[in-house]
């Protein structure tokens, strides 16, 4: 009979201090911002490749497939409704060529660029992570996959 008692006592005061602490923490609780979703009227995305240089032999056919990949998108409706549009630029595998290739790509406000090979990717991982642009890479080089602190991507259409 005490037993029961307790286990009643103990689950009413349970209840008792959710129903005091529910309150509180609702109330302390952080208000997320809201972001608007406004899709642009068309999705950029940026291609560094070596179509001549020491991968040309590769390069053609990569660019290729992603555009033949994208061409099938936009014939499929696009992106949530929004056509892709596929920027390409000649980097020769060279270091100058790439960092001013992405910043033509990120004048034209491309939502993300893709690199063929290792010395691209490493050309503009710090001008990639520094404007919070995603980079797609196809390269072997590990410290390019991870990815730099305080980046958190909410939607195709912008990160916070």
């Amino acid at each position: 009979m005490i037993t029961k008692n307790i286990v009643k006592v103990g689950v009413i005061a349970l209840l008792a201090l959710l129903l005091l602490v529910m309150p509180l923490m609702t109330a302390c609780a952080e208000e997320k911002p809201e972001i608007a979703e406004e899709k642009p009227e068309i999705a950029k995305v940026g291609y560094l490749a070596d179509l001549t240089g020491p991968y040309a032999a590769v390069g053609a056919p990569l660019v290729q497939g992603f555009q033949d990949y994208f061409e099938m998108i936009n014939a499929r409706g696009g992106i949530e409704g929004v056509p892709v549009e596929v920027l390409v630029a000649d980097t020769q595998a060279k270091a100058d060529l790439s960092v001013s290739a992405y910043k033509r790509f990120k004048a034209a406000d491309v939502l993300t660029v893709s690199c063929m090979v290792t010395p691209v990717a490493l050309a503009v991982q710090t001008l990639l992570n520094e404007d919070k642009i995603p980079g797609i890479n196809q390269t072997a080089t590990l410290s390019i996959y991870v990815p730099p602190p305080g980046l958190h991507v909410v939607s195709w259409w912008g990160s916070q």
